[in-house]
């Protein structure tokens, strides 16, 4: 879900990454996997709404977890606004986000569009 919802469908076919500028309204309890490697990771879930009111869930893997959802678990009763970039769409168990090593997020930073955003 791009800011406005519209790139997610598409790209799930052509395979690129995309943008993110959405309100965290739930994070789930982390939870560790088994990869396809062998080995063990943690992953934890957030679900986020855009201004369009829809949602979609946004799984963190590994760094992600002990870093950013900490700070957005401390603030989820603020409803932080995350901006995001170089996102995974995935269609496993129905239409999800994910993050990449190459991610740059922002809580709650200043930009006009989070301003906005909020103000709903």
């Amino acid at each position: 879900m791009d800011e406005n919802g519209n790139r997610v469908h598409a790209t799930i076919w052509d395979n690129t990454d995309i943008a993110v500028l959405a309100i965290a309204i739930d994070i789930r309890p982390k939870r560790l996997i088994h990869t396809r490697a062998g080995g063990q990771v943690y992953v934890q879930d957030i679900v986020l709404m855009n201004k369009r009111f829809e949602t979609v869930v946004l799984t963190m893997w590994e760094a992600f977890v002990e870093r950013e959802c900490i700070l957005i678990a401390n603030n989820i009763a603020k409803k932080p606004v995350l901006v995001g970039n170089h996102l995974k769409v995935s269609s496993f168990n129905g239409l999800s986000l994910s993050t990449k090593t190459n991610i740059c997020f922002f809580i709650d930073y200043p930009f006009d569009e989070v301003t906005e955003l909020r103000s709903w």
